[in-house]
């Protein structure tokens, strides 16, 4: 029996004050993908660079495993579904971010300047330039076709890199994320659930 395979790490520029995102790659048995990074035409060649290291193209992947609705994490799912066949795979409760991120991004972002910062107290000169951001963000992103999403529940199994891998939905840095462990390999993709200080 082979041994199961270990993700390679493909770092992906943002442009945001966050830095890079790293996005994990399984080259066997089927190409796999982990995140995707956010869309924007330098976080499009530098995924399609690391692919290329490992011999891949967009239209070579088979699954993308999104672990959270952020931009930077799922803003090229997208793109990829464009230029593939893959299917892209997310949390049952986040699938709706997939399939309708424009509204839904909108609708937050009128929530924190109607109601939120209001009653914060926010002064112009702070919460103008938060808006500003949060409007170029819708940018960052393009919905799903929903026939194109597969949705996955808490404590399901994945196959990846030719191993299950349990999903563990730890909310906390979102309410919707989801980390992956792989029990056998003593693997653990814990995405934005341990970030540095």
């Amino acid at each position: 029996m082979n041994q199961p395979a270990f993700p390679h790490r493909l770092p992906l520029p943002t442009g945001l004050p966050v830095g890079p995102v790293n996005v994990y790659l399984f080259t066997e048995p089927e190409p796999v993908l982990v995140d995707t990074g956010l869309r924007s035409e330098e976080s499009l060649a530098a995924l399609r660079a690391g692919l290329a290291e490992h011999g891949l193209t967009l239209s070579d992947l088979a699954r993308v495993i999104i672990s959270h609705p952020h931009i930077d994490h799922f803003g090229l799912a997208g793109a990829i579904a464009a230029r593939s066949r893959a299917t892209i795979h997310i949390l049952e409760m986040s699938l709706p971010w997939l399939t309708d991120y424009p509204r839904l991004w909108r609708q937050r972002v009128a929530y924190y300047r109607d109601h939120l910062f209001p009653r914060l107290g926010l002064p112009p000169d702070i919460r103008d330039p938060i808006l500003i951001y949060y409007t170029e963000i819708e940018s960052r992103c393009d919905s799903v076709s929903p026939e194109r999403i597969v949705p996955f529940r808490a404590e399901d199994h994945l196959s990846m890199g030719g191993a299950a891998w349990r999903v563990l939905h730890t909310p906390g840095h979102t309410n919707t994320l989801t980390c992956f462990h792989q029990p056998q390999t003593r693997q653990f993709l814990s995405t934005d659930m341990l970030l540095p200080i």
